[in-house]
């Protein structure tokens, strides 16, 4: 599902994908302009972080509207400009696939 979002002015969509990661939660946000992909946040929830428990007992789809309110009200932004930052970096090296950076899922809670 498509989840539409304004970040400094630019609009963006954001899709998401569960993956196995053997240490907690682990969920790939792509966030695309128009046709393009502009960048990539693997969120995650290690199980020593103390939100684990709480994370870890919601469903998915409860999990997945957290990050998405916390995606639209602002206060995953610092995780979002990282993404713009580190993809402008990598991209003055001539790497222009997306690469993604890392952030806490419990910074969504």
């Amino acid at each position: 599902m498509n989840h539409e979002l304004n970040f400094s002015g630019k609009a963006l969509i954001c899709n998401f994908e569960w993956y196995e990661w053997p240490y907690g939660i682990a969920v790939n946000a792509i966030f695309t302009d128009k046709n393009h992909e502009v960048g990539a946040i693997k969120f995650l929830c290690d199980e020593s972080n103390e939100k684990y428990n709480e994370i870890s007992n919601l469903s998915d789809d409860d999990i997945l509207d957290r990050l998405v309110t916390a995606l639209k009200n602002g206060k995953l932004d610092s995780s979002i400009q990282n993404m713009f930052t580190w993809q402008s970096e990598v991209a003055k090296n001539g790497f222009n696939k997306i690469s993604p950076i890392i952030a806490q899922l419990s910074d969504a809670f």
